[in-house]
């Protein structure tokens, strides 16, 4: 299933891939190799472990902020949480992009007043660039190699970062390289001086371990999602990965990432499908708020 479902590269409807599938009406249910003798019962109450589930999903840089509010609410960093190192990063992007929104609007006084998407947008870049830079921090802070990456960030974006960049207003991406430094500098503070009652952790700029491809530094990566230079695809700091460039979904730019941790860890078929149908709905109102800031009729989608 796996290398069937990478394989395709192009809209395929489902019944297509060439797998044993038995698709139920109206698309409610799929059965996979009916025919096979093989239950699982994992995820059922009671039966085996439960489901360990990651879900990806695409939003707008608009809607960005909104979304990742509703995830905050979902992965709190709770005691006896999963990944608490990550959700307490994601606690803190909505701070950091709030002094990344107000050095910018500090500079922009005596300019025209900027339309709500584009600070919405950069709100939300400011959020996906700090939980993608400060995972890289994290890792690097260890004296060794441990653990895997991903883990330190909730939302783990699947498209290259300067891609990501890119989609901003270009007044926007000039600031964001002008204040580069000044930035990096305000994500060193919250990673040495993490508010959470954990060991201050250095911020180690030259700091650089291969994981998939050519070694990138902690600095060159956070450089490079502020200046758009160099290009640093995600799996040489986030190992091998499937990238997915952003694009085009019903009009808005749509920005993929993989979301590492919510809920529980385990999951029933139960909380699966609660889970989707927020993550659904999220994405659904991030997309029709990016659209109504861009001036066009936000229509519902008619697609899956």
């Amino acid at each position: 299933m796996r290398e069937a479902f990478y394989r395709e590269t192009e809209k395929i409807p489902l019944a297509d891939l060439g797998l044993e599938l038995e698709i139920l009406p109206a698309g409610q249910d799929a059965r996979i190799a009916p025919d096979l003798d093989f239950p699982n019962y994992a995820g059922a109450p009671g039966l085996g472990d439960g489901l360990f589930v990651h879900y990806s999903v695409g939003v707008p840089l608009a809607g960005m902020p909104m979304f990742l509010d509703h995830l905050r609410g979902a992965a709190p960093n709770a005691p006896g949480a999963p990944l608490p190192r990550a959700r307490f990063r994601l606690s803190q992007s909505r701070a950091f992009a709030g002094q990344v929104v107000a050095l910018y609007e500090r500079g922009q006084e005596s300019a025209r007043k900027r339309k709500r998407l584009e600070t919405d947008a950069l709100d939300g870049y400011s959020q996906l660039f700090f939980t993608q830079v400060a995972a890289r921090a994290d890792y690097l802070a260890q004296e060794a190699d441990e653990g895997q990456i991903k883990n330190l960030t909730v939302v783990l974006s699947r498209s290259q970062l300067t891609d990501v960049r890119a989609l901003l207003d270009p007044g926007f991406q000039d600031f964001l390289r002008d204040n580069s430094e000044v930035i990096v500098d305000m994500l060193a503070q919250f990673q040495e001086d993490p508010g959470d009652g954990s060991a201050n952790l250095e911020f180690r700029d030259d700091a650089t371990r291969e994981i998939d491809g050519l070694p990138v530094s902690l600095l060159t990566f956070a450089e490079s999602t502020l200046k758009g230079v160099p290009q640093v695809p995600q799996q040489s700091v986030f190992s091998g990965m499937n990238q997915i460039d952003p694009h085009e979904e019903e009009g808005a730019m749509m920005v993929p990432f993989e979301i590492r941790t919510m809920g529980s860890l385990m999951k029933t078929w139960d909380e699966l499908k609660t889970e989707l149908r927020d993550l659904a709905g999220w994405a659904e109102e991030a997309y029709r708020h990016d659209r109504a800031l861009a001036g066009d009729t936000a229509r519902r989608r008619s697609g899956s």
